[in-house]
């Protein structure tokens, strides 16, 4: 969900493809939602973000062009292809590295940076507001992507090898001057375990600088963050998503 200073909300489907924009009107004791406009990537989209240009940057799982960010109007165009994967200098054919290289992306209020956390290295990205790479860091553990390559009749994919993969950050929140990032803790899965039993149970804070701040760590293991920064509250949803906990720093 993107927040516009005009009260409006775009909100992503990630399944449809689809980003809609909503009027949010609170009367009394309900809510009253209407939807404004709507627009169709037409690439798969895992991530995205609104930026004071005007403009969609999102991560991608498409290969052509081959770019980190596709770059979308407010219409929905595809503009660019912009950026580069990081390079560690482990060979993978392209539709392999788009999974590697998974990751959220979220922009500051001001939207003009945006942060890119990935999901298999602990590695995260700061860029500008035209997808200009500010700062690349570590941490706190310094793992590189440990993955095996499969074929699927032809086609190389990101072979998941549970004990073997890492698992990084799963969720973002961010104020004017603070990123929290729900951390896995560069966990594996045990053999015959799935994904879904990686507990995210820390929160990694840093700001717009990359310099890390504070390492908190939650009770309760959960899937997603949202932050009432005000009152200084993370608010993480369950694995079940039947139950959202709150959380004092």
């Amino acid at each position: 969900m993107i927040f516009l200073e005009d009260g409006t909300v775009w909100v992503h489907d990630v399944v449809s493809t689809f980003m809609k924009r909503f009027l949010f009107d609170i009367k009394s004791d309900a809510i009253v939602i209407e939807e404004i406009e709507s627009m169709t990537f037409m690439n798969p989209i895992l991530s995205s973000v609104y930026l004071r240009n005007d403009q969609f940057y999102t991560t991608t799982q498409a290969i052509v062009p081959f770019s980190r960010f596709l770059v979308y109007s407010q219409e929905g165009d595809q503009m660019s292809g912009v950026g580069d994967y990081p390079d560690y200098g482990i060979e993978m054919p392209s539709m392999v590295a788009v999974d590697v290289f998974s990751g959220q992306l979220i922009s500051n209020p001001q939207k003009d940076k945006m942060v890119l956390a990935y999901e298999y290295t602990d590695l995260i990205e700061i860029y500008d507001e035209k997808a200009n790479l500010l700062k690349r860091i570590h941490g706190p553990h310094q793992f590189v992507p440990d993955f095996d390559i499969g074929d699927r009749s032809g086609t190389p994919y990101m072979k998941r090898v549970f004990n073997k993969i890492q698992h990084a950050y799963k969720s973002l929140a961010a104020s004017e001057k603070l990123i929290f990032l729900l951390y896995a803790n560069g966990k594996t899965v045990k053999p015959g375990e799935g994904e879904t039993s990686i507990h995210h149970n820390k929160v990694l804070a840093i700001d717009w600088e990359g310099n890390p701040l504070a390492f908190y760590e939650l009770d309760h293991a959960v899937t997603s963050i949202a932050v009432d920064w005000k009152k200084r509250i993370i608010y993480g949803l369950d694995r079940i998503e039947s139950e959202v906990y709150a959380f004092p720093f």
